[in-house]
């Protein structure tokens, strides 16, 4: 895919597959638990795989529409926060989406199809950027 290769490489540690049920609360702390896809890389690309697990996880709930959107509020929320910690990189987040999402779509992982959509040659990502905003991406 020719937009990954304009993508920066970075050497950080990856959880590759982080999202809510990943993380074992208790009385003193959180515990990030699952660390199978663990691996080195850009933060951003991990970041925007867990963008694409949990908003294509919460297009397969059977809870109704309420608990999907408030995942979307949340999810909205933590990633406002995230860049609120580390200013810049939002552009390049944007960037990871598709190519993450593409990824997911070779895997045969049904969420990605809930976000992506595969149609005239692109590859679209919705995604929620501010409660009740929506930005579609388009990679070529």
């Amino acid at each position: 895919m020719p937009a990954l290769e304009d993508m920066p490489d970075n050497d950080r540690l990856c959880h590759g597959d982080f999202h809510p049920d990943n993380i074992l609360m208790t009385a003193q702390r959180e515990i990030i638990i699952d660390w199978i896809d663990a691996t080195h890389g850009n933060p951003l690309a991990d970041l925007a795989r867990s963008t694409i697990i949990v908003l294509g996880a919460s297009g397969n709930s059977s809870r109704g529409l309420l608990p999907r959107a408030l995942v979307r509020i949340l999810h909205a929320a933590t990633i406002r926060y995230y860049f609120k910690l580390g200013p810049g990189g939002e552009d390049e987040y944007k960037r990871w989406l598709p190519i993450v999402a593409a990824a997911r779509l070779s895997q045969e992982i049904p969420e990605a199809e809930k976000v992506v959509d595969r149609t005239g040659g692109k590859w679209a990502v919705e995604i929620l950027t501010d409660f009740g905003n929506h930005a579609t991406i388009i990679v070529r």
